[in-house]
């Protein structure tokens, strides 16, 4: 992360609202109750996981945004406030990605380059998917657009067999070594570019895509 308390010192999240479209949140975690805006749920659920085998959106959560509170790890915007959408398991509509200043999706389709996932094609699953971002670019944050990050994927694949990855409309992050090459919990570069030291950047890039709904490794 570098020198983050630094950045900190000007800027640790207040005033932000992230929603978190994964497989729950436990909102009542020691380390993001603090943390958590229960009035920005759906209307339909109640952002908590099922199961104790749905712990990918609690474990992210704490990446963006657990409490700096002597307890744990601390969050990259220790001072957000969160909320969970169960999008993985129950039904959380994407329509309201435009409720949050930034939202996060650690899911994906696979990467089979399958007109099933086509943003392209009126008639594929993800174009449809793709205009819900577009209206949270078009309405969210009082019209500055929301800022809408989501994985590229897992085992290495290449990041433009889903079409969602390739939507101007989202930020399209991957993990990856220190050393440059492709990571477990990355797929392989476009629309993700591996900067080296410069660090990692988003590249959009036109493609097809996709097959079955998966979370990925971010």
């Amino acid at each position: 992360m570098g020198d983050i308390e630094t950045i900190w010192a000007e800027f640790d999240g207040t005033g932000v609202n992230v929603g978190i479209f994964d497989d729950g949140v436990e909102q009542d975690h020691v380390d993001l109750r603090d943390n958590y805006n229960e009035s920005l749920e759906y209307y339909a659920d109640d952002g908590e996981p099922n199961t104790t085998y749905d712990g990918h959106g609690t474990s992210v959560a704490g990446i963006i945004a657990a409490s700096n509170n002597d307890t744990g790890g601390v969050g990259v915007a220790w001072g957000a406030q969160i909320t969970g959408m169960d999008f993985i398991n129950d039904y959380a509509d994407l329509a309201y990605i435009s409720a949050f200043d930034v939202t996060n999706h650690s899911w994906g389709y696979g990467s089979d380059f399958l007109d099933y996932g086509d943003i392209g094609d009126y008639n594929s699953q993800l174009y449809w998917e793709s205009r819900d971002f577009q209206n949270g670019i078009d309405v969210g944050r009082g019209g500055l657009g929301s800022i809408a990050v989501k994985a590229a994927g897992n085992e290495a694949a290449n990041a433009q067999g889903e079409g969602l990855n390739s939507a101007h409309t989202v930020i399209t992050v991957g993990a990856g070594p220190v050393r440059a090459g492709a990571g477990l919990f990355q797929l392989r570069p476009q629309p993700v570019g591996l900067g080296g030291r410069r660090g990692l950047y988003h590249r959009p890039v036109g493609g097809r895509r996709l097959q079955r709904q998966q979370r990925s490794g971010l």
